[in-house]
């Protein structure tokens, strides 16, 4: 099929036959497209153990190979298009078709130097398909009112990826750096303060709200299967000493 369409533009349209456009383009679209597609796969999250590392090894991986690509793209075009090249023959072309040439080349460039950003949109599409805005920002501020009940700090982030234990002696329950019961969890430090509503329920004795939220917040945690020995019920029995 590229032969056809070739032997054609070198008749009608020698600019575009002699840049390869044609050819180029097709395998830079197709691996546009394998990187949004491993991007896109790559993109589900483990809410109950995910890295502190925005920038983990598969990212890394897909960087090296799509520089690795890139060469390997860039050395056969050059090649092919260097083949007959006017401008290395001193053929004499007119500025409009000079102008077009250009065009032409910095598109390609473009065109096959963003094989990651299409890994990282893919990677951000599948991630933003979980929920709506606005269904997200309900499950936050959820886990930040209940955030009140919980004895926070089990496992200390010390730096991006590790996580440092508290001393043996130390009697409270520890959790996994990202738990949702881990108040110095990366993510508490986006939670909307609400601590104020859920204390004026404590000073109220409004037992109600309270239960309501803890069922809330134990749905989400058996929604993602992260595993605990608690229920609404019994975190309730655990934490409620009014007044």
């Amino acid at each position: 099929m590229f032969k056809k369409i070739q032997n054609h533009l070198l008749i009608h349209h020698p600019l575009l036959w002699n840049t390869k456009i044609i050819p180029a383009f097709s395998i830079a679209a197709l691996f546009h497209i394998i990187f949004f597609l491993i991007g896109y796969f790559n993109g589900e999250i483990n809410f109950s153990e995910r890295s502190l590392n925005d920038y983990g090894l598969d990212t890394g991986i897909i960087i090296f190979f799509s520089i690795l690509v890139t060469l390997l793209f860039f050395v056969m075009w050059f090649f092919y298009y260097m083949r007959n090249n006017a401008l290395k023959a001193f053929y004499p072309v007119s500025a409009k078709s000079l102008y077009v040439e250009w065009a032409i080349l910095l598109f390609v460039c473009i065109l096959n130097l963003t094989y990651s950003v299409s890994y990282i949109v893919g990677e951000s599409l599948k991630i933003r398909s979980y929920y709506s805005e606005a269904e997200a920002e309900k499950r936050l501020r959820t886990i930040s009112m209940a955030a009140v009940f919980l004895d926070g700090g089990y496992n200390i982030p010390a730096h991006i990826g590790d996580s440092v234990e508290l001393p043996k002696t130390d009697t409270l329950q520890r959790y996994p750096a990202n738990s949702l019961f881990n108040r110095e969890a990366e993510y508490a430090q986006h939670l909307p303060s609400t601590d104020s509503i859920v204390k004026s329920w404590m000073e109220n004795n409004n037992q109600a709200a309270i239960k309501n939220l803890m069922s809330d917040y134990m749905e989400i945690v058996a929604e993602h299967k992260l595993p605990t020995n608690l229920t609404a019920e019994s975190w309730f029995q655990k934490t409620n000493d009014y007044p």
